[in-house]
């Protein structure tokens, strides 16, 4: 969850800017972060984008204050149009989840864990080289430019969709307080009837409940 360990990603709209490269969102792809704003007098910043580095042309983004007061999803000299719809209203400088997925032609955005529906959509979005974070542009000859000023947190980035049960666990944040990574996986089917059930256990937990169905 948000700062749960007492840290963040501080980004001061200046020299903290966070870069990697080729990162493949061609396809299904979910983009998830927290995020808690300096303030509200920002315009047009940039919280994750996928670049080509110099600025401009083929890009995907989660941009703050595009419009007033809110997070949205852009694809930039794209066919496919993802701002209509994905504007999500952050109106203050609080802690804010946000997730944005693609599965398949349907695109949908979470805020605080409140499913919000974009588009059905069959045309590509851009998957440029660059992913950034706090900022785009880093190969510009002027520097990095549309620099985020706040916090970020627990920024997640997967080449699938998620549907609302796993925003519901990320949105928990990564804790070692419950139980974790079952095997197999919750939900696996195909699974041979002696397979041996493990789990990592929960940090505080002194026993753990197991619950089996009863269909086969």
């Amino acid at each position: 969850g948000q700062a749960s360990l007492g840290q963040a990603g501080s980004f001061n709209q200046s020299s903290a800017f966070v870069d990697f490269e080729d990162v493949d969102t061609s396809g299904d792809f979910t983009l998830a972060l927290w995020m808690k704003s300096a303030t509200l007098g920002q315009a047009q910043v940039y919280l994750l984008s996928f670049s080509n580095g110099s600025g401009g042309g083929e890009q995907t983004a989660i941009i703050y204050q595009y419009e007033q007061n809110t997070v949205e999803l852009y694809s930039g000299d794209s066919t496919t149009n993802l701002r209509p719809g994905s504007q999500l209203s952050v109106p203050d400088t609080e802690w804010h989840h946000i997730v944005y997925t693609r599965s398949g032609s349907d695109y949908d955005a979470y805020l605080d864990g409140a499913k919000h529906d974009i588009a059905t959509l069959d045309g590509p979005v851009h998957n440029p080289q660059y992913l950034s974070l706090g900022g785009t542009g880093h190969l510009r000859a002027g520097g990095p430019v549309a620099l985020y000023e706040g916090l970020l947190d627990d920024v997640l980035v997967m080449t699938r969709g998620v549907d609302q049960a796993e925003v519901d666990f990320i949105l928990r944040g990564f804790t070692n307080e419950l139980a974790s990574a079952p095997s197999p996986d919750n939900g696996a089917d195909d699974v041979l009837r002696d397979h041996v059930l493990t789990w990592e256990p929960g940090q505080f937990a002194g026993t753990h409940n197991l619950y089996v169905g009863e269909s086969f």
